[in-house]
């Protein structure tokens, strides 16, 4: 069972509430500035492009260091996508998204599913 916060928009409802999966966020790590963008993080994005800028000036200077700034890209690669769900909650919340909880499922349709049941609920 997956775990995902649901996150509400102002004045909306459970119809319109973004789903952010717990824990380690795979297409962040395999696809990175492209997953930073589809997600809206512009500030991740730049994050992204200027460590691969800085990256590659460290390969041009010292070209040497190819090993070192391999593991560098590779650690900040796995750092990003570990951080890369939380970053979306941040910035859901800039946006004025308000956190509503927790729900789990097998995927995020049945999990936006539960929450669904669980919101009529609430309110009858």
């Amino acid at each position: 069972m997956r775990l995902y916060t649901v996150h509400l928009p102002p004045g909306g409802g459970a119809e319109n509430a973004e789903l952010v999966r717990e824990g380690f966020a795979w297409p962040a790590l395999l696809f990175g500035p492209i997953w930073a963008l589809y997600r809206r993080l512009w500030l991740g994005t730049a994050v992204w492009i200027s460590v691969l800028a800085l990256l590659a000036a460290a390969q041009r200077l010292w070209p040497g260091a190819g090993l070192i700034v391999a593991l560098a890209w590779i650690a900040f690669a796995v750092l990003f996508a570990a951080e890369g769900n939380d970053a979306r909650r941040r910035a859901l919340a800039r946006r004025g998204f308000r956190e509503a909880g927790v729900v789990g499922g097998q995927g995020r349709d049945e999990a936006q599913r539960r929450f669904a049941d669980l919101s009529s609920i609430g309110r009858a």
